[in-house]
C-alpha cells in the first residue's frame, strides 16, 4: 500500500477507496499515511467484515502515524456493483485513489472487473489513480487491456514487499481529449 499511494494522494482532503477492505486490515494501512483531512471507504462484500470494520471505527481502531484517530467509513456491497455511499452513489469525479489489495486478480471474474473499472472510471477524477491487483483470474495483460480500454494510463507497478507474488498495477485517470 505505501508503494501505492506514494505521491499519488493529496497531501490534504484526499478521497481514498479500499476495494475489498475485509475486516478492516488494508484500512488500517491507509488510515497509518492518511492526514485526518482524508476521507476512507472501505468496501467489502462480507457483512461480518464490515461490521468488524465498523466496530473498530467506532472505537477508535484507526489512527495515522502520528497517533491521531482516523475514522474510515464502510460498506458492504460488491464492488463489481455502482458504489454507494451512506445510501447515496459516490459522485463523479471525487476519488482521488482507489485500491485493492488481493481482491480483484484473485476473486473476480474478467466481466466483474470490467465493470468496476468503469465505475472508477466515473468516480476517480481526471488525474486520480487506481491501484488493482493481478493474480490467477484476472492476469496482469488482462488487467492492463481493462483498464487502458476504460481510459486508464498505466503508470508503473506497486509491491508491498520484493517478492510479492501478485503485482498492484497502477494506472491514472486521464481527461479525454477532443480533436477538432
Amino acid at each position: 500500500i505505501p508503494a501505492a499511494i506514494d505521491g499519488r494522494v493529496p497531501a490534504h482532503g484526499a478521497v481514498v477507496l479500499d476495494l475489498g477492505c475485509g475486516p478492516g486490515t488494508s484500512t488500517e494501512v491507509l488510515c497509518h499515511f492518511a492526514d485526518p483531512s482524508w476521507t476512507i471507504i472501505g468496501y467489502d462484500l462480507t457483512e461480518r467484515f464490515v461490521a468488524r470494520a465498523e466496530e473498530r471505527a467506532q472505537a477508535g481502531g484507526f489512527a495515522n502515524r502520528d497517533g491521531t484517530i482516523i475514522r474510515p467509513h464502510f460498506v458492504c456491497q460488491s464492488i463489481a456493483e455502482p458504489l454507494f455511499i451512506k445510501g447515496e452513489r459516490l459522485a463523479d469525479r471525487s476519488v482521488d485513489l482507489a485500491i485493492s489489495g488481493g481482491v480483484v486478480g484473485l476473486y473476480l471474474r474478467a466481466p466483474d472487473v470490467e465493470r468496476l473499472v468503469a465505475e472508477l472510471n466515473r468516480v476517480v477524477r481526471p488525474g486520480g489513480f487506481i491501484a488493482l491487483d493481478a493474480g490467477p483470474a484476472v492476469p496482469v495483460r488482462a488487467l492492463r487491456r481493462i483498464a487502458t480500454g476504460a481510459g486508464f494510463v498505466l503508470t508503473g507497478n506497486a509491491r508491498s514487499f520484493l517478492i510479492e507474488p501478485r503485482p498492484k498495477l497502477v494506472f491514472k485517470r486521464v481527461e479525454a481529449t477532443v480533436c477538432q
